[in-house]
């Protein structure tokens, strides 16, 4: 049976060098600029409903008296958060105490995965384990990374499948090969943007705890760094400002609380004040008035009133 003839849309027409042209055919299959995304799970992804993909990494050293007894809560605490141990390594076990006769501290070095969201309270459980002398948490946003990369790879996939097509089309041996040629380039590529996606995502999942333990004899106490003039000047005014805010808060409150308290004194002083105010006025007066009726108000002298009886 003849071989079928090749879409318009496909040139397989020769350069100069021979070589074997399915550019055109690219251009009707493949986007060259994704303008979008498809997320592990086949669902579209656009900038407005992209999740956002951060990477957490922490880094902690542990002390601990009772070794033994610290391994045995790493084991209780990978099973409360739903961990696991990508790796491990414990070194200095007993074996020098029991072949040169003394005390050999030992070591051990954990890679903890955890899912993401028990990291923080993972690490919030590691006092556990014996005296946090060190931690320190990490997140690396990799949103943009993630979903270019996964751009890129549905654009090869779709690369893939206009080159399938294009091999069913082809009309001889060397246009086979040269669309295998490419075909598995492209496979190569998509197989090697996958395994990137998919370690970022397990990554994203599963946050990552680097845990070392170290087993001492007396825990090591922190350092205190004593404060310079000028701190301790300024925590002095920070201090007094803070007393000073909270007293005029103080201030306030009371006077608010204990106005239906003052209303009532607050009124019968208010009475008193008019009633005493007014019985004062009222004993000028009567001064007043008796004085003009006693006394002559040229001379100041008291007038001397007849007597009734003698009359």
């Amino acid at each position: 049976a003849a071989a079928p003839r090749p879409d318009a849309d496909y040139d397989y027409s020769k350069g100069d060098d021979g070589g074997y042209d399915y550019a055109a055919g690219m251009n009707s299959g493949a986007p060259t600029e994704a303008t979008g995304s498809v997320d592990l799970m086949g669902n579209n992804v656009t900038a407005s409903n992209a999740a956002e993909k951060i990477i957490y990494y922490a880094n902690v050293q542990v002390e601990t008296i009772d070794f033994e007894k610290t391994l045995d809560t790493i084991d209780i605490l990978l099973d409360r958060y739903g961990a696991f141990l990508e790796s491990s390594s414990v070194t200095g076990r007993d074996y020098n105490t029991y072949y040169y006769g003394y005390r050999s501290y030992r070591s051990a070095s954990f890679i903890i995965r955890v899912p993401v969201a028990q990291y923080e309270g993972m690490r919030g459980s590691l006092p556990e384990l014996g005296n946090v002398v060190y931690t320190s948490s990490q997140g690396q946003n990799i949103t943009a990374q993630f979903y270019d990369t996964e751009s890129r790879l549905n654009a090869y996939r779709a690369e893939e499948v206009s080159l399938l097509n294009m091999l069913e089309k082809a009309q001889n041996v060397e246009e086979m090969l040269m669309v295998e040629d490419h075909l598995a380039d492209v496979r190569y590529r998509i197989e090697s943007l996958q395994t990137t996606l998919n370690t970022w995502q397990n990554q994203v999942d599963y946050s990552t705890i680097s845990l070392d333990i170290k087993e001492v004899q007396v825990y090591t106490e922190e350092t205190v760094i004593p404060r310079t003039f000028g701190e301790e000047i300024v925590d002095a005014f920070n201090k007094s400002v803070k007393w000073l805010v909270q007293a005029g808060k103080d201030i306030v409150v009371f006077l608010v609380a204990a106005i239906p308290v003052l209303i009532v004194p607050v009124v019968i002083i208010i009475v008193l004040i008019v009633v005493l105010t007014k019985r004062s006025k009222k004993n000028r007066a009567n001064r007043a008035l008796k004085y003009a009726t006693n006394f002559d108000p040229l001379t100041g002298q008291p007038i001397n009133k007849p007597d009734s009886d003698n009359n």
